[in-house]
């Protein structure tokens, strides 16, 4: 992440750099949804902590395998009207903070079982199916 003070605006801009290989840059159309996120994040917490951000962010893709061409994609997204993407997260975490106060494991939305890819990449899956519900 960068994040540009634009004096003009006396604001913060974060923009999120990626780099990717030259196949993947070349079919690159739109941004990866889960770097949105990662930016949408950043942009959010800015706001909540009282700095003042700008109406929009950005992700930029450089390509690795430059080659005098041009080596960049940007993809500018207004934040405002990406927000609801980040509700299904936010309850995730107000679920921890309730886990780590009362020690009751909240019910899976997420995965359905252990089998699941995303269960395979989480670190605390076993703790959520320790248990049978």
């Amino acid at each position: 992440l960068v994040t540009l003070y634009l004096d003009s605006l006396q604001a913060y801009y974060p923009i999120e750099l990626k780099s990717m290989n030259p196949e993947d840059w070349k079919n690159l159309v739109r941004p990866v949804p889960d770097h949105i996120l990662q930016v949408l994040f950043y942009w959010r917490l800015l706001k909540e902590a009282g700095y003042s951000v700008v109406d929009q962010i950005s992700i930029v893709y450089v390509n690795k395998g430059y080659v005098f061409k041009l080596p960049y994609k940007e993809f500018v997204i207004k934040p405002e009207e990406q927000l609801h993407r980040l509700e299904l997260y936010d309850d995730e975490a107000r679920a921890l903070k309730q886990y780590r106060l009362t020690g009751a494991i909240p019910p899976r939305t997420f995965c359905g079982s252990p089998a699941c890819a995303d269960a395979k990449a989480c670190h605390v899956a076993n703790v959520c199916f320790r248990y049978e519900e």
